[in-house]
């Protein structure tokens, strides 16, 4: 993945949103502007649907792909580091075999298997990953946002799909008839290309998909009184120093934070 950073001047956010609106298909700007007010990530703002939302209140829940894929990596790996002290004690009588079990990575230790553990471990894997609950994320849009998702709904009701981000909701005649979802790829092809269009008005920033998460984490952090413990929580960053990192606080604003401090000081 690219490395990208979030748009620091909230301006420049309003500058990219009018360009996608101008220049893009009505999707790009609608996902624009929900991952800045969510701070999902694009595969999830991709997979929403009507039914994730509760129109009246602006409530919304939705399973996140990547923690719940994270989660259910760690259940395998519980599996594994159990059945790696199980081929120990299998092994204790063979030498070699015992060894190499020794000298495995328990997320490596598959591949010493007998082959007639194999379908156990498949099945005690499947059965610890179905056991595992989704990470879910519930948050709120604002009126303006379920404003905009009534009308897009009502809009492609002719097309039956409860997927907000269906490719038969796309002008384009390439996605007319197509089955899925809009894709990762497209929206990077659009969104990097705010790269250029923001440097004319003094952007500095490396724009793709993950500018709007980012972009939400720093704005949310600056616009909560600068609480980083709040950023973190809504991420899902374990240590500050990586939050600060991820929303772009550089040493500019650091020196920038001293010479306030030495201001205030003075006066």
């Amino acid at each position: 993945m690219a490395y990208v950073e979030p748009i620091k001047n909230k301006e420049h956010l309003k500058y990219a949103a009018k360009y996608l609106q101008k220049n893009h298909d009505p999707a790009f700007s609608l996902i624009w502007n929900i991952g800045l007010e969510t701070g999902l990530r694009i595969s999830d703002i991709l997979r929403l649907k009507y039914s994730d939302i509760d129109f009246r209140s602006g409530h919304c829940e939705v399973i996140e792909s990547k923690g719940t894929l994270a989660r259910k990596a760690r259940a395998k790996h519980r599996v594994l580091k159990q059945v790696k002290e199980e081929l120990i004690l299998h092994y204790q009588h063979n030498v070699k075999k015992l060894t190499a079990t020794y000298i495995t990575p328990f997320y490596q230790i598959e591949k010493l298997l007998p082959k007639e553990w194999i379908l156990m471990v498949n099945e005690r894997v499947s059965a610890a990953k179905k056991a595992t609950p989704p990470v879910t994320r519930s948050f709120l849009f604002s009126k303006k946002m379920v404003f905009m998702l009534k009308q897009r709904k009502e809009k492609f009701r002719h097309i039956n799909s409860d997927s907000v981000f269906s490719r038969k909701t796309l002008l384009s005649n390439r996605a007319k008839g197509v089955d899925g979802l809009l894709t990762r790829q497209a929206c990077w092809t659009v969104f990097s290309k705010l790269t250029q269009v923001l440097e004319k008005i003094g952007s500095t920033a490396k724009v793709g998909c993950h500018t709007l998460r980012k972009s939400f984490a720093r704005h949310l952090y600056f616009a909560t009184g600068k609480d980083i413990s709040l950023v973190m929580t809504t991420i899902g960053h374990k240590s500050e120093s990586v939050s600060l990192r991820y929303i772009g606080v550089s040493d500019d604003d650091i020196k920038l934070a001293q010479k306030t401090l030495i201001t205030y000081l003075s006066s």
